[in-house]
């Protein structure tokens, strides 16, 4: 019974302004903006990107995919536009893909 007593004294709801913290408790926690590793991986990764797209090699690239591929497709998709959408999007992963892989040195069933 003297817990009932206890229970119905404490203030509802429990709130957290109630509970005494010492401040010393928490301390100040530093900053910590990122891995050197991943920053330097993300520099490379976005000069990577800038190159691509300003120097126009992933637009020479997909124009040579799509016309590639439009060689070698079915009668019916070879003017379609949702094929060449699709081919531009597949060729520029593909591009991307690759150079990241070659960047990191790694197989492609690990990438």
């Amino acid at each position: 019974m003297a817990k009932k007593v206890l229970y119905k004294l404490m203030p509802q709801p429990l709130k957290p302004e109630l509970l005494p913290l010492e401040q010393y408790l928490l301390p100040d926690l530093p900053t910590i903006v990122g891995n050197v590793d991943y920053q330097t991986l993300r520099a490379q990764l976005l000069r990577m990107h800038q190159l691509l797209v300003e120097g126009g090699i992933e637009r020479d690239f997909i124009t040579r995919s799509v016309s590639h591929r439009r060689q070698f497709a079915v009668k019916r998709y070879q003017k379609s536009d949702r094929y060449e959408r699709i081919v531009r999007e597949h060729s520029a992963r593909a591009l991307r893909c690759n150079l990241a892989r070659v960047l990191l040195k790694e197989d492609f069933r690990s990438l």
